[in-house]
């Protein structure tokens, strides 16, 4: 059940739909119930108390109608089922109330097992069984003193009252109303009119009476008095609760007649006539809620509304429709609690059960009643009377007729033989007036036979002359037609000769103007053609001229290209010539200086470790040469040595190197600027030159650095740690050339060219933006001294240098002579 499903109330009260089915379910099988025990009425059982119980149910589903309109699935599956159950109980109800012994008021008392009268049910205030609660779990007025008491008809009130608790006027009433569209409006004339001849005490009463006003509202479509009528006091509730189910299409109708009847426009000014109406106005007039309700109509029926005024004139009523079904989309009014709901006063829905706010004249007066029963009594005591008078007439006559059976068959025979006679006399009498009668009718008959010839003839005359003079009229009607046609006819044709001409020349005019306009358009396609052909022409002698360009072109950068790899074969030659001989000068100096250099090289500059062989056993081995061979020349022996091929640094297995050193020294972090993952190390190495180098050494000096660490180039090395694969990345890139290449590098060399041969006004710079960028990032820094002295007698300007390059840090004068700082590499 949904009450068990969905606890939305509390737990003693379900929800109000809930309580609407099985209400519905449990009344349906008590009309049932009375059916199989036959209570039909006339032909059938028909007691007051069937009366009093179907009269609850007419009332319960009345009530229904409104109070749960505001629950959407009541309105879309159940009202129309509502709707249906109250109808049947009302016909029920009807031939109760139509029962021919008239026992719809009669009702036989049951008997106590004390010998009283029993007071439950309808003849007791008080419901058996438990305290009855409402929706919200309000406890109902379930007591004899409650403030309504008095006003229910159901009740010990009712049950000593005449009408014995019915109300016979009330549910004649909600039955108009309920059939108020049936046949239209057809069957609620035949009701009306079988009770005024049936029993008008009962058609005269206030509720007929005010049901069929309410028939003659809807009829008319007089919304104003339909509405009125809902707010007036005297309509009881249970009747607004069935007109509700009219609200809509009364709505509709008074919209549709105010939105063609309001803002019509003056024949002669032009202005609009009740254009502007208050919102306010409508909202009184149709029973709104609120101005909300009746903004959300106009705008549904498509009338606008500015502010709080309908403005009539931009309006015009239509029905929307589902842009998918395409049937007309409905309006259900919202329940009615400032019209409907307020006509209660407080009262509970056991109450309205029970008649509480039926009104006045529901039940039949007592004065009606009392004649009504009285003129019973008095109709059947005379029908017994004459009953009771026939029979004995009937047992006298048959005595009569029996003792005088003989004497009328004598009397009848000498009757028939003397009517015979005289019947006979008679037949031979009427014979001779007939033949007399006869010749008298064919006098006039032939008298009336000539004068109607003489009329005819006369009639036949008058004919002939009004038919010849009608036809001379007609003939001259026809000429003066046949003229008139003629000339409208030939009007006809010479206007259509007229029109003819006419276009004719306006399509003469047409084509000329069509062939002028596809001349031009042909023109305008030729001359396009042609440009676009001298356009495609240009465009081909262009790429002809600039294929020619660019082979040009191509030729000579070709030739320049080949001229300058000839200098730079030139260039690389001279500077290998300077190279070894500073490395012979720099050999030749003292030994135990270069030693030094070497090894300040070595800690500084990991790629030493696969450094060529040094210039010591180089030297060593010219001068055994040359104590073997004299013949061969010191410039010989210089070339051998500067052209000796050299295999370059392998920079990613130095990385790989220092690593493993570190972690077999039990340091596994890597060093903070190295960028790695769990098995790829990457290193980059930026190589700077100062920025006041001539090309010459700039260009020595790269092509010196390309040799030993080949520029551009990614080395790899993997190696194994702690049982796992590490690779190592490595490149070195030349920094001079652009400063993004100096971006996210984990080492910088700077070369530091001899400062013997520079000038004091000449200061040894380095490109600042990359410098500033090093220093920030405290990346690792190396300076390689390219110097053929003594690196302890290092010039001012070399010192100024190294300061700038060091920067902050704590740099030790060992460290600056080449030793191993983890704080420098």
């Amino acid at each position: 059940m949904r009450w068990s499903q969905s606890q939305q109330t509390t737990s003693d009260t379900p929800p109000p739909l809930d309580v609407y089915q099985f209400i519905w379910d449990r009344t349906r099988m008590i009309r049932k119930d009375f059916i199989l025990q036959n209570y039909i009425g006339t032909g059938g059982m028909c007691d007051a108390r069937a009366v009093r119980c179907h009269e609850r149910i007419a009332r319960w589903h009345a009530m229904c109608e409104h109070q749960l309109s505001h629950i959407p699935d009541f309105v879309s599956h159940q009202s129309q089922q509502n709707v249906a159950e109250l109808g049947q109980t009302m016909k029920t109800l009807n031939n109760y109330y139509d029962d021919a012994l008239g026992r719809s008021l009669k009702e036989e008392a049951v008997v106590a097992p004390a010998g009283g009268v029993d007071k439950q049910g309808c003849g007791s205030d008080v419901i058996m069984g438990k305290s009855p609660v409402d929706f919200d779990g309000a406890a109902l007025a379930n007591t004899a003193q409650a403030a309504d008491v008095s006003k229910r008809i159901i009740g010990i009130n009712g049950a000593s009252s005449p009408s014995r608790g019915t109300a016979e006027p009330e549910m004649r009433g909600l039955y108009i109303l309920l059939t108020l569209n049936n046949e239209g409006g057809m069957e609620v004339l035949k009701y009306s009119g079988r009770l005024c001849v049936q029993k008008p005490a009962i058609f005269y009463s206030k509720p007929v009476q005010l049901a069929l006003s309410i028939f003659q509202a809807k009829k008319d479509h007089n919304y104003a008095r339909f509405f009125s009528l809902l707010r007036s006091s005297s309509t009881p509730y249970l009747f607004a609760c069935i007109m509700f189910k009219y609200v809509e299409d009364m709505r509709k109708y008074a919209l549709t007649i105010m939105s063609k009847t309001y803002g019509a426009k003056h024949k002669t000014t032009g202005q609009a006539f009740y254009d502007s109406y208050p919102l306010e106005n409508l909202v009184k007039l149709l029973c709104y809620e609120n101005e909300e309700e009746a903004r959300t109509a106009c705008h549904h029926y498509g009338i606008t509304v500015e502010g709080d005024q309908v403005l009539w004139r931009h309006s015009k009523f239509r029905e929307p429709r589902d842009p998918d079904k395409g049937h007309i989309v409905p309006l259900k009014p919202r329940k009615m609690i400032r019209t409907v709901e307020s006509k209660l006063y407080g009262a509970t829905r056991l109450s309205v059960c029970r008649g509480g706010v039926s009104g006045d004249g529901a039940t039949l007066s007592v004065a009606s009643s009392v004649n009504n029963a009285a003129s019973l009594v008095i109709d059947r005591q005379k029908a017994q009377e004459a009953a009771e008078k026939a029979r004995k007439e009937a047992m006298f006559l048959e005595a009569l007729k029996q003792s005088r059976a003989k004497a009328q068959a004598e009397e009848l025979e000498k009757e028939r033989r003397k009517q015979e006679k005289m019947a006979s006399e008679k037949r031979a009498r009427a014979e001779e007036v007939r033949r007399a009668e006869m010749e008298k009718l064919e006098e006039e008959r032939i008298k009336r036979a000539r004068a109607l010839a003489e009329q005819r003839r006369k009639e036949e005359e008058a004919r002939c002359l009004a038919e010849s003079k009608a036809a001379a009229e007609r003939a001259e009607k026809e000429r003066v037609e046949r003229e008139v046609q003629e000339r409208a006819e030939a009007r006809r044709r010479a206007d259509e000769e007229r029109k003819e001409r006419e276009r004719q020349r306006i399509l003469a005019k047409q084509r000329e103007e069509e062939a002028r306009r596809l001349a031009e358009i042909r023109a305008e396609k030729e001359r396009k053609e042609k440009e676009r052909r001298e356009e495609e022409e240009r465009r081909r002698l262009a790429e002809l001229r600039r294929k020619a360009e660019e082979e040009c072109i191509r030729k000579a950068k070709e030739e320049e290209e080949r001229r300058i790899e000839m200098m730079w074969q030139q260039k690389i030659e001279k500077a290998r010539k300077i190279l070894v001989w500073r490395l012979w000068r720099k050999q030749m100096h003292k030994h135990e200086s270069c030693q030094q250099s070497l090894r300040c090289l070595a800690s500084l500059d990991p790629t030493c470790t696969n450094y060529p062989t040094s210039l010591e056993n180089e030297a060593h081995a010219f001068h055994m040469a040359r104590r073997d061979t004299f013949d061969d020349s010191l410039d010989d022996q210089m070339y051998r040595l500067a052209t000796a091929s050299r295999e370059p640094i392998d920079l990613a297995a130095m990385v790989a190197n220092c690593l493993m050193k570190s972690s077999n020294q039990g340091n596994i972090m890597h060093p903070p600027n190295l960028q790695s993952s769990k098995s790829i190390i990457l290193f980059k190495l930026a190589v700077l030159f100062p920025q006041n180098t001539s090309a010459v050494e700039r260009s020595t000096l790269r092509m010196w650095v390309d040799s030993h660490l080949r520029l551009g180039h990614v080395s790899s090395h993997i190696f194994e740690r702690r049982s796992q694969c590490v690779e190592v990345r490595a490149v070195a890139v030349f920094g001079n050339e652009d400063s993004a290449k100096c971006n996210n590098c984990n080492g910088a060399l700077f070369l530091l060219p001899c400062a013997s041969g520079v000038s004091s006004h000449n200061i040894i710079e380095y490109p600042e933006e990359e410098v500033d960028e090093l220093l920030v990032n405290n990346v690792s820094r190396m300076v390689l001294i390219l110097n053929d002295t003594n690196i302890n007698a290092m010039s001012p300007m070399t010192e100024a240098v190294l300061d700038n390059l060091v920067g902050n840090m704590q740099v030790s004068a060992r460290q600056r002579q080449g030793g191993a700082s983890p704080n420098v590499c």
